[in-house]
């Protein structure tokens, strides 16, 4: 919600953060004032401009920054010279200069000193060790941009960690944040890179346990459907009702997340609890009655079943509260991502744009190769424990529920 200090009655809200409401008699009414800007497009900031109010900015959910210059009656793309499709933006606006704006995107920090216009004189980047996950602009000097890591700051002050300070250089001047330094161990492998590996582990494991059963990968079932209906091998049943149970599975985890949301509880980590519990009734099943010679027999159907809810929460955990990095379980696209990234280097790209491009590229070749090493460990696993390698996701989801700071930065982001 923001409200125009100069005239207190005229407020703005993202409403369902899908579009923005106006309302200039003390929001006894309002009405829409999103044009410009896609129909369903998600709205994750919005920021006032002190110096002229006329002036607003919108952070989009992976369709850019948008601006307005007359009270949002009409909005336009401001985000000239930024990387293409980022994620869980965050913005604000400089105190005295309305024409100058940041905008935040996990590591990368935005600035323009033009509303967004051109990116020869206006957008420049930098990066931060740290996830960016809201920022504020201080009245003097105006470059003194102070940035919150989605919680770390208060929790490693608690443990007298030590500071580190990462300059940023926006316009030729230098920005400083007081971020702190996170210590070594697990959390350098990072949430996204655990739930990569189990996702190609359960797959793989999966497929080989329950005569080609994708239990992340779902659409993948309709080939292998069509391939079990014409051969006549069995698992078809399970192939026609892996969608379904995937489909029912994510309303299911949107409605709790909203719910849990609302009594302020934890999100990420009762959902990876919730694909634990999962895991680990599939892994007992599987122990117990399998291997299975018949896909479609009743025990199979049920792993296969919970198997396939245990992966479409992760899905849907990581779509709403991991947006900023590469998917962990459809490799297709990322891939597909990859090489454009890498043809766009290669013929060249602006300063800013390049460095945005690589270190993307570099998160989503991380996230297919952690993918990759999750299948070849549960093909030689399977070689050699059968159905009792499906007991590794269950551990692997423990180890993501250990990284506790991710987890709430998870939750930052949603």
């Amino acid at each position: 919600l923001l409200i125009d200090a100069a005239t207190p009655t005229t407020l703005y809200v993202a409403e369902h953060q899908h579009q923005i409401l106006k309302s200039t008699d003390g929001a006894a009414s309002w009405f829409p004032s999103s044009e410009g800007i896609p129909s369903g497009a998600t709205i994750t900031a919005l920021a006032l401009s002190p110096a002229d109010p006329s002036i607003l900015y919108a952070g989009t959910n992976g369709i850019g920054l948008y601006k307005t210059s007359d009270g949002a009656a009409t909005w336009s793309r401001a985000d000239a010279g930024m990387a293409d499709g980022l994620t869980s933006m965050t913005v604000a606006a400089d105190p005295v200069d309305p024409q100058v704006a940041y905008a935040a995107n996990g590591h990368w920090l935005y600035k323009t000193t033009n509303g967004g216009s051109t990116p020869a004189s206006g957008p420049c980047e930098a990066h931060c060790e740290a996830r960016l996950c809201s920022f504020t602009v201080g009245p003097s000097p105006r470059s003194s941009v102070d940035t919150d890591a989605a919680g770390r700051a208060m929790a490693y002050r608690r443990r007298a960690a030590k500071k580190i300070k990462n300059p940023i250089n926006c316009g030729g001047v230098e920005h400083t944040s007081e971020l702190q330094k996170e210590p070594g161990g697990i959390m350098q492998l990072g949430l996204p890179r655990i739930l990569s590996v189990n996702a190609g582990f359960m797959d793989t494991a999966a497929f080989l346990a329950l005569k080609g059963l994708f239990t992340a990968h779902v659409t993948g079932n309709f080939v292998t459907l069509g391939a079990a209906l014409v051969l006549g091998t069995s698992g078809a049943l399970a192939k026609l009702l892996a969608l379904p149970v995937f489909c029912i599975v994510v309303l299911l985890v949107r409605f709790s997340s909203h719910g849990l949301r609302a009594r302020s509880r934890p999100v990420m980590s009762t959902l990876l609890v919730a694909q634990l519990a999962l895991s680990i009734l599939g892994a007992a099943l599987a122990t117990c009655f399998g291997p299975f010679e018949n896909a479609d027999g009743y025990v199979a159907l049920l792993t296969g079943m919970l198997l396939v809810a245990a992966m479409a929460i992760q899905n849907a955990a990581h779509r709403a509260h991991l947006g900023s990095a590469a998917p962990s379980t459809i490799m297709t696209g990322t891939t597909t991502q990859i090489m454009m990234d890498l043809g766009d280097l290669m013929r060249g790209l602006a300063p800013e744009k390049g460095k945005a491009t690589r270190a993307r590229l570099t998160q989503m070749t991380v996230s297919v190769m952690a993918f990759a090493v999750g299948c070849t460990l549960a093909a030689l696993l399977y070689a050699w424990l059968s159905v009792s390698c499906l007991w590794v996701p269950p551990a692997l989801v423990i180890g993501a529920l250990l990284m506790r700071r991710a987890l709430t930065e998870a939750d930052v982001q949603r």
